[in-house]
This record gives structure tokens, C-alpha cells and sequence, in this order.
């Protein structure tokens, strides 16, 4: 799979031995957001509809009729696609979804050699010193890890991908890539930035070739979901 460890593990809570379309966790999310929206939010909404599309996608029941997606399904006859909404497929014979996935790699090997390109320019690998900003309390910490599998060009720069230990406690946290690798600002807290760098940063063996890339755990292709049109959207307009 795709952490180098033979475990699955979960793209959203990061958690092993299941996946995000099972991930327990997000299904609660979606069950306390539906709970929120559908007393507060105009049904007419984006928002409202979303909600109810993925909560009904997880659990098969339609959270605001109380009807089995199977039941509506058999209304309208015929075999549709749940990826691309096409009739005479399913998603398991999509050749739009196998396309996308493998337009996914391609875009997450040209992402990861950017991300690796950057890291190592900065020294951001296990052994750099890191400061980090929580809540204008400037803390050191030591790079121990990177979870590598997180990142693809879905999730660019995860939030939570550096693995350190505080150096003021010794508490093991989580952290952000550093402002100066990503490029970008930074939130006002909890914001990191390089502060001494490792000799060297080396990937797991076919990270760079994304030979290890779990589909699973992207965010893209979840059992259920449809095709994500507005991140293809983005990749078409920024290629041109």
C-alpha cells in the first residue's frame, strides 16, 4: 500500500487498518454536519446537498427521505456508473475513472519531484531543527519522520506530514511543512519555519515514481463518489 509499512491507513484520520471510504470518523463528520444543515442551511444550497450526497453515499440510506440508495436506484432502471454517471458501466469498469487514476499519477510524480526538490534545497528531512509558532510561543522541535504516503497532488503540502519531537518537553507532535519549503505564508499560528537543516533528505524507494501510491486514500475515488469535476477542472486550466 501506500504507507511502506504493508498497513492500511486512513487518508482522512490518518488512523490504520481501514481506509477513508471506511473510515468511521468521516462518516460521523458528515452525520454531525447533515444534523447541522438540514435545521440551518437553505436546502437549496450547495452545501445542504453536498452533505447529503456523501452521508447517503456512506451509510446507503438517504438522510433526508430515510430511502436505500439501492431503492431509488431500481426506480429508473438500468445500470449507471457511480463515477461518471454514464449508463452500460459500472465505476469497477470505468475506463474514465481508470484514465484519472492513471492522469494521478503522472500529475503526483510531477508534484513530488517539486515537493522533493524543495525539501532538500531547505534541509527538511528527519534530523533538521524546525521552530514552531503556537500561538506566538516559539518552540524547536526535531524532525523525526516525514509521512511521505500523504503527499500527492491532491494534498500538496498535508498539514500534518512532519513527525517531531519538541525539543522544550520531548512531546511527540505533528507539524506542517515549513513556510520556506511550501513557499507560501503560513497561517498566523501554528505556523513553522526552518530553523537548522538535515545533511540529507532521501525518500522510501519508489515514492518519487509514486509506484506505492494508494488510490484509496487520495480523496478522489472513494467507493460511492462521484468524479471530482472541479479538481480535473483545475488540473485542465492549469495545463493550458
Amino acid at each position: 500500500m501506500g504507507n511502506y509499512s504493508g498497513t492500511i491507513r486512513c487518508g482522512h484520520c490518518y488512523g490504520s487498518g481501514h481506509n477513508r471510504a471506511g473510515c468511521e470518523k468521516l462518516t460521523e463528520q458528515y452525520a454531525t454536519e447533515w444534523e447541522y444543515c438540514k435545521n440551518n442551511v437553505d436546502p437549496t444550497a450547495y452545501r445542504f446537498t453536498r452533505v447529503r450526497e456523501q452521508l447517503a453515499k456512506r451509510t446507503g440510506i438517504d438522510p433526508l427521505s430515510g430511502e436505500s440508495k439501492r431503492k431509488r436506484r431500481a426506480t429508473y432502471g438500468g445500470r449507471v456508473c457511480s463515477y461518471c454517471k454514464d449508463n452500460g458501466h459500472n465505476r469497477r469498469t470505468c475506463q474514465i475513472m481508470k484514465g484519472d487514476k492513471a492522469r494521478f499519477t503522472v500529475l503526483t510524480v510531477a508534484h513530488r519531484a517539486d515537493v522533493l526538490a524543495q525539501m532538500r534545497a531547505h534541509g527538511c528531512g528527519p534530523g533538521a531543527l524546525i521552530a514552531q509558532d503556537d500561538y506566538g510561543t516559539i518552540n524547536a522541535a526535531l524532525i523525526t519522520g516525514i509521512r511521505w504516503e500523504t503527499i500527492n497532488k491532491k494534498m500538496p503540502w498535508p498539514t500534518s506530514a512532519i513527525q517531531a519531537r519538541r525539543v522544550t518537553d520531548n512531546h511527540v507532535i505533528s507539524l506542517a511543512f515549513p513556510t520556506e519549503v511550501t513557499g507560501g505564508a503560513g497561517s498566523n499560528y501554528h505556523k513553522t519555519s526552518m530553523m537548522a537543516p538535515a545533511p540529507t533528505v532521501e525518500p522510501p524507494a519508489g515514492w518519487s515514481e509514486a509506484s506505492a501510491l494508494d488510490m484509496s486514500a487520495v480523496g478522489l475515488f472513494d467507493s460511492g463518489d462521484g468524479r471530482d469535476n472541479y479538481f480535473w477542472r483545475n488540473q485542465d486550466d492549469d495545463n493550458g
